[in-house]
């Protein structure tokens, strides 16, 4: 996925559509796209790939348990 050419696509679109209501809100998932990217390179930025598998699994149980407790609650 490359999402600085998504993000470009999405201006260009934009632009050209006179800031439809359609064109607008791709901007808006183009630009989330990128904010995630950039919070992923630097969230991992200098971790050699065991550190960084490592704290992948951590983030994964921890989001993995507060879905059972959600699911305890809502169900």
């Amino acid at each position: 996925m490359n999402t600085p050419r998504i993000y470009a696509e999405s201006v260009k679109s934009m632009v050209n559509s006179n800031y439809s209501e359609k064109s607008v809100d791709a901007m808006f998932q183009a630009e989330s796209m990128l904010d995630d990217e950039m919070y992923t390179k630097q969230k991992y930025a200098g971790m050699d790939s065991s550190t960084k598998q490592g704290f992948m699994i951590y983030e994964c149980d921890e989001i993995s348990a507060c879905n059972d407790v959600c699911d305890y609650y809502n169900d």
